[in-house]
């Protein structure tokens, strides 16, 4: 059975917009690293930011806490721990110094994530830039450093769902999801350069003549 790289269910969007709505509360989980195994999500009111990824008995966990920094609001918090599974999801260690190159390609996949699972619209997307900018967020509790948050102008190869087009958005999300399959094959026998290249020309066939 293929994996793609993209999580296919990193939340379930009906049940848990209903169950914000009726509870007022978020739920997280469905995480998983890049070898397609679960990550377990943590409630952890202990922390002093907002979240926070470590090695647990030999296995990646991601700590929350959405009391944390309340100013980031429920987006702002969704954001942070999209943005920690997605390092997992492509392949970063919990343990790894965190470059800014490297946070922002796990922003763009976090905001990827976000807008497929419906519980952030493309406008919200561009709401959340404000959010994080210094001197209104606090950096020091943050993961990763400090940077722009700007997901509209993600790479589409980093992306690819933030500018797809909205005419047979179906056929385009079977296109990109065979396109992340064949990324993450990929990366088991070739350089990432190599392999985010042949991505790209893979999501530019999805964007002029989506597969059947």
């Amino acid at each position: 059975m293929r994996r793609p790289i993209l999580i296919a269910a990193l939340w379930c969007s009906a049940a848990l917009s209903a169950a914000s709505q009726a509870q007022n509360q978020t739920f997280y989980g469905g995480c998983v690293d890049a070898a397609g195994n679960a990550v377990a999500a943590v409630e952890d009111r202990s922390l002093p930011g907002p979240v926070n990824t470590r090695v647990e008995d030999g296995r990646a966990v991601i700590r929350y806490n959405t009391a944390a920094l309340p100013g980031l609001g429920e987006r702002g918090h969704l954001f942070l721990f999209a943005h920690e599974c997605a390092r997992l999801n492509l392949g970063m260690s919990p343990t790894a110094p965190r470059s800014r190159d490297d946070a922002r390609r796990a922003d763009c996949w976090a905001g990827d994530m976000l807008r497929r699972s419906g519980l952030v619209p493309l406008e919200g997307l561009a709401a959340l830039q404000p959010i994080f900018e210094p001197g209104v967020a606090d950096w020091r509790l943050l993961p990763g450093p400090m940077r722009r948050i700007d997901l509209l102008s993600c790479p589409r190869h980093l992306s690819p769902s933030l500018q797809a087009p909205a005419s047979g958005q179906d056929a385009w999300n079977t296109c990109a999801r065979h396109c992340g399959d064949t990324l993450y094959a990929c990366q088991r026998r070739a350089t990432a350069d190599a392999c985010e290249a042949a991505h790209s020309r893979c999501m530019s066939r999805c964007d002029a003549t989506p597969p059947n």
